[in-house]
């Protein structure tokens, strides 16, 4: 199946690689291919019209619906 990862920390001291690992372990596990990888650093407090990785997956998906999954997580 393929899949994208979307991974967010609240500050810029913060990382998010720690997530984006750990999910791109879980997807190998799975036998999931990882198309996309999106994230940033911002406040889930910010509208979503400010969360530019946010908006650019959600066009990504747009983009590729006959060909990425489109499901929440297992």
């Amino acid at each position: 199946m393929k899949t994208i990862i979307f991974a967010r920390v609240s500050t810029n001291i913060q990382e998010y690689d720690r997530q984006v690992n750990e999910l791109t372990v879980l997807a190998n596990n799975k036998g999931w291919s990882v198309e996309a990888v999106f994230a940033e650093k911002i406040s889930g407090a910010k509208a979503n019209a400010e969360r530019t990785d946010l908006l650019n997956m959600v066009a990504y998906v747009e983009a590729n619906a006959g060909s990425v999954a489109k499901s929440g997580p297992t």
